[in-house]
């Protein structure tokens, strides 16, 4: 019994499952490549947001305008349309921004203290205006259902607007005396975060009620680097160039805690290794699949990309000199995390990760010629030649030779008369003209 409780105990071994871990999103720098570019000279577009995974929204235009064209770009043929014009009232007002719903349904413009926002198909739903006038608009964040939208303002201000109606329905104003504004991310439908420098928020947007405030320490995480995943996984970058994990409970927010796999464990704070040099990264982005995240190593650098807490990274090149890289302002992934679009100093770029490139659509079929005087009579005058044969009284066969070769004698020129016999036994039959078969028809 000893050798057969032995050999069960070892087959339970053998039997019990593997610890693995959760797949990955591969990225693969060769596929990893810029697909389209709009730099033109003047009018850069600054801003943009994805409608759906084919079709990028962007304004153009700096501060120095009273006018910004709105465009559409589609991915698939990289074909770009203007799509409306947004107008402040005097030049110098500000740099415009803009973001989408998540559903792609909708999308907002801010320029200073102007705001409006539009449908996808490009009309106008509902316009506002930040107070006092000075505060101008840098963040704007669609609630997950579409029926608020969230508003960083400059001098610590943050709005909240109910849609489609457009009415302020909550504002407030950060505790600090310099010029952050106020970071909001939604958390869900009336449930929203703010994040000023160093202190978090939440709030109720309905009723206004602040739900929490929480001070990190000095140099826990910037507000600029601070992201939400579809799984509510919330990544904060500090001062030291490391990416930090938050929790959110309803209650309070703190940095996230796990239990080391130390003997005995210890409690420790979730921040991972330091992925940069500086403050940042810039333009981090996480994949669908909650661990691997895209950025910008040091403002004007190469993206890298890599799976939280494994020091190994990927490089993925924008260009082949790296000192001569343009600065990004913003870099968002469409749903699909097939494209990159990125504005900044050099104007719109879009790279594919997956290696596909744009297909221009195919040029309209050629127009056919029209007929020619001659051949539009030629093709009139083909009817009344065969005319006479049609009404002409039935004879038997081996008369009907003769008459054959005497009848179109009068209609057809004499060189294009050929008798019967002289034709060759194996000459194709002659396709009827339209004409004809008509006649013949009928």
């Amino acid at each position: 019994m000893g050798c057969g409780a032995s050999a069960a105990a070892e087959q339970s071994k053998a039997e019990a499952p593997k610890e693995t871990k959760p797949a990955t999103v591969n990225v693969d720098p060769e596929k990893f490549k810029l697909a389209i570019e709009e730099a033109p000279a003047e009018m850069k577009p600054q801003s943009g947001a994805w409608l759906s995974e084919k079709l990028y929204v962007f304004i153009t235009g700096d501060n120095e305008i009273k006018e910004h064209p709105i465009k559409e770009l589609d991915v698939a043929t990289g074909s770009i349309t203007e799509r409306g014009m947004f107008k402040v009232p005097l030049e110098g007002y500000m740099w415009p921004y803009m973001s989408s719903s998540v559903d792609g349904s909708m999308y907002c413009v801010g320029c200073g203290p102007l705001l409006t926002v539009y449908k996808a198909d490009h009309t106008e739903l509902v316009s506002m205006k930040l107070e006092p006038e000075d505060c101008h608009a840098t963040t704007m964040v669609f609630s997950p259902d579409g029926t608020k939208l969230a508003v960083e303002g400059s001098r610590q201000k943050l709005f909240i607007y109910s849609l489609p109606d457009g009415k302020q329905v909550m504002k407030d104003e950060g505790e600090k005396t310099n010029d952050y504004g106020m970071l909001p991310l939604w958390w869900d439908n009336d449930t929203v975060l703010a994040f000023h420098q160093w202190i978090a928020y939440a709030f109720k947007a309905s009723t206004g009620e602040k739900l929490c405030r929480f001070e990190l320490p000095k140099g826990t995480f910037l507000p600029k680097a601070v992201l939400l995943s579809k799984k509510k996984r919330l990544l904060a970058s500090n001062d030291k160039g490391c990416v930090v994990e938050l929790t959110f409970d309803g209650k309070e927010i703190a940095v996230k805690k796990e239990m080391t796999k130390d003997d005995p464990p210890v409690e420790k704070e979730v921040i991972f290794e330091r992925v940069t040099q500086y403050g940042g990264p810039d333009g981090m982005q996480i994949f669908s699949d909650e661990q691997t995240i895209l950025y910008e190593q040091e403002g004007n650098g190469h993206f890298e990309v890599r799976v939280l807490g494994d020091w190994q990274k990927k490089e993925l090149k924008r260009g082949e000199n790296k000192d001569d890289l343009p600065s990004i302002s913003q870099a968002r992934f469409n749903k699909t995390e097939t494209h990159l679009a990125c504005c900044g100093f050099k104007g719109l770029q879009v790279f594919s990760l997956d290696g596909s490139m744009p297909v221009p659509p195919a040029a309209p079929p050629a127009a056919t010629p029209a007929a020619t005087p001659a051949a539009a009579a030629a093709t009139d005058a083909a009817p009344a030649a065969e005319a006479p044969a049609a009404e002409a009284p039935a004879e038997p066969a081996a008369e009907a030779a003769p008459a054959a070769e005497a009848a179109p004698g009068e209609a057809v020129p004499v060189e294009e008369a050929v008798p019967a016999e002289a034709a060759p036994a194996d000459a194709p039959a002659e396709k009827p003209a339209e004409g004809e078969a008509e006649a013949l028809a009928a």
